[in-house]
């Protein structure tokens, strides 16, 4: 019997754990919240619900006989329905039997039937299959703890029930296994510098690449910033000009929501936080030029200390006090 975690918001998961063959219950309901993508084995599922929850517990393996492609583009549900319209006509050219959600808000979500994939590689696996079709989706729902809206989840926004539109007929997809890369790291090892390096060259790449998802990424980003001890006050300010860097950035509200809710979890381990910024390039200091260039040009007093093996570096920030204002809102 396999298991999957249970909430109303992604940001109060409390690692509920329920058998997947009742979920269907919870889809007639007012609200049918969100459940795990992947699903675990009972044995696993206790040790989840013993942790609060299934976010980051990358050493479990997992079950699905899904790949969901997550298609959002912010406020441009017409350009979201020609790209589900071109990726759903391409699953029908190669033969694959998928169905097609209206997420209730502002995209679609893409249900490719496959051959059932169960291990610890299975989330990098999809991974890797869906950067091979070169598709505008959100990657980060690819992760062992990522949750995904239920059928009947309502939209805070629109009051849009997650329901769906078509059926098409076809064989089940087979995704390889791709071995995920091993990061052996000492966690004696792993210093503050370290991971505020990481956590800035994740900023980076999400300028590089503008991000189909504004909210979960910005969510994730603070998530870094968090663990690398950032205060919530710098974090606002660093991800509120890179915001704006996009062609569509997110709503100022919406971005302190996801700051505070990144705020509001556990950190991650230190482990963990080097494994996701595994591959990126970084600069020869924590912050890249382009960082510092803004924080200069924006009147903050940015310091670069040491970067040197075995020291630690940090950052002082000198500026007026002006408090954020706390804003405990629902995922949007």
């Amino acid at each position: 019997m396999f298991y999957a975690e249970y909430c109303m918001q992604p940001h109060k998961r409390d690692g509920t754990m329920v058998p997947v063959s009742s979920l269907p219950n919870f889809y007639v309901r007012e609200d049918a919240g969100y459940s795990s993508y992947y699903w675990f084995r009972q044995e696993d599922a206790v040790q989840i619900q013993a942790q609060k929850s299934s976010k980051g517990l990358d050493r479990f393996s997992v079950y699905t006989k899904y790949l969901v492609l997550d298609i959002d583009r912010e406020n441009r549900f017409d350009i979201a329905t020609k790209d589900m319209r071109t990726y759903s006509d391409s699953l029908i050219k190669m033969g694959f039997k998928h169905s097609v959600w209206v997420s209730g808000g502002k995209g679609y979500h893409i249900y490719i039937h496959i051959e059932p994939m169960e291990g610890l590689s299975v989330p990098y696996s999809q991974l890797q299959w869906v950067k091979s079709q070169s598709w505008l989706v959100d990657l980060t729902l690819y992760q062992t703890g990522r949750l995904l809206s239920n059928p009947g989840r309502k939209s805070i926004k629109t009051g849009i029930r997650k329901h769906k539109i078509e059926d098409h007929d076809g064989q089940l997809l087979y995704i390889p296994i791709v071995e995920r890369p091993v990061v052996a790291v000492v966690s004696s090892s792993i210093t503050s510098a370290d991971l505020t390096r990481v956590a800035l060259s994740r900023i980076e790449r999400s300028i590089e690449t503008e991000p189909s998802s504004r909210h979960t990424t910005l969510w994730s980003l603070a998530g870094a910033c968090r663990d690398s001890g950032m205060d919530i006050t710098l974090t606002m300010e660093l991800l509120r000009w890179t915001n704006n860097l996009w062609k569509n950035p997110k709503d100022d509200l919406g971005l302190v929501r996801a700051v505070n809710q990144a705020y509001e979890q556990q950190r991650t381990s230190p482990q963990q936080s080097l494994t996701k910024g595994a591959g990126l390039t970084h600069t020869s200091g924590v912050l890249s030029e382009v960082l510092l260039e803004a924080f200069t040009s924006a009147g903050q007093d940015v310091k670069l200390l040491s970067t040197d093996s075995g020291s630690q570096s940090q950052m002082s920030k000198k500026m007026e006090a002006q408090p954020n204002e706390m804003v405990s809102g629902t995922s949007v």
